[in-house]
């Protein structure tokens, strides 16, 4: 089937921003609350079912009949992934959630397919009663007699339905933005900055950051990844036009690529030489990104102010491991601990068998 326009997917959503992490406000009861019973269908054509209910949904939500798009979101199925004729359970949850409406609570009723080689559940939920779409499913023979799981009878009531919600509202979440999960998969080998509380301030006061009138200084106020940046890298990230993502993914792949160039240059560094200078630094950006002189000076210069090149503060806590040797460290230190609490507990006692007096 045909990729959905983007108004009823979150395709067109900018997963940079923070409307990225808006989901809808759909809340659930509780388990011990919750006593309707989980109703399981064996599907025998996963395929047609999948079909039916995109377009049950669709002719449901019309934009026309409901005032908008944003009523209904419908994520590609991936349904060319699906082999012909695959079997599997369509799963049916009534009254277990509800969302926020103008006369009160708005109950929901939300439907998954699994399909026991497929590691992707379907997920689709209305405010409609399923009815007329498991009627359409029964009378193509996609799908047959029910199995029910009472509340409070069966052992498997409560744990599909806390499976059934936890996936649920993981499925909602619009995922990362490739830029940070590439980030966050790395080892942070940049340093802290030097001076924390007058960095911002520093930063202001940066000259050549601010130097360029041509290009117009990134709007991050509705970044998604604002947090993952202290306010003086924020304000670098937005002058040199970069999104909070990037920035963290260009910063990890430069600091990454000077230690490693530290760690091959170890005569230079006994020798006290400078392993990569400014002007260095400035042509690294301008290869592998292919920045602007212009732009590539900026950033180099608003790093140099806030210690982060500073080689004779930087050089042995790079060579140390950078982040992963802080982890370590903290490890060891815990372990140390550990083995003076034990070492402390054992004080006063005969370790081992006493030596006989000869």
């Amino acid at each position: 089937m045909a990729d959905l326009p983007t108004s009823v997917s979150a395709e067109g959503i900018d997963k940079n921003s923070r409307l990225a992490d808006t989901t809808p406000d759909i809340k659930f009861f509780s388990p011990d609350e919750y006593d309707f019973p989980v109703i399981a269908f064996r599907c025998t054509n996963a395929v047609g079912t999948i079909m039916f209910a995109k377009r049950w949904l669709l002719s449901q939500y019309d934009s026309n009949a409901w005032g908008g798009p944003e009523i209904l979101r419908l994520e590609t199925q991936e349904v060319e992934k699906v082999k012909h004729r695959e079997e599997g359970t369509l799963l049916l949850l009534e009254h277990a959630c509800w969302i926020e409406g103008r006369k009160g609570r708005v109950p929901l009723r939300i439907m998954a397919l699994v399909m026991p080689k497929d590691p992707r559940v379907r997920f689709w939920y209305s405010i409609a009663s399923f009815k007329g779409l498991l009627l359409r499913l029964d009378e193509e023979g996609f799908i047959q007699p029910r199995k029910t799981f009472e509340p409070k009878v069966s052992r498997h009531h409560r744990r599909l339905f806390v499976w059934m919600r936890d996936a649920f509202m993981d499925t909602l979440k619009v995922p990362d933005h490739p830029d940070y999960l590439n980030a966050m998969a790395m080892t942070d080998y940049s340093p802290p900055i030097l001076h924390p509380s007058a960095s911002l301030r520093l930063i202001e006061s940066c000259e050549p950051l601010y130097a360029s009138q041509k290009d117009t200084p990134k709007d991050l106020s509705l970044d998604r990844y604002i947090l993952a940046l202290p306010p003086p890298e924020r304000e670098v990230a937005s002058q040199v036009q970069l999104t909070c993502a990037e920035y963290l993914l260009l910063k990890r792949n430069f600091f990454k690529d000077w230690f490693t160039e530290v760690y091959r240059s170890d005569k230079k560094v006994k020798d006290g030489e400078v392993v990569r200078t400014n002007y260095a630094h400035e042509q690294w950006l301008e290869r592998v990104y292919e920045w602007t002189v212009r732009r590539a000076r900026r950033l180099v210069v608003a790093w140099k102010v806030l210690g982060l090149l500073d080689q004779e503060r930087v050089l042995p806590w790079v060579l140390q491991g950078g982040m992963l040797a802080e982890a370590v460290g903290a490890m060891e230190e815990e372990d140390g601990e550990r083995v003076d609490r034990e070492g402390g507990a054992a004080a006063g006692k005969t370790v081992g068998r006493p030596r006989r007096a000869r």
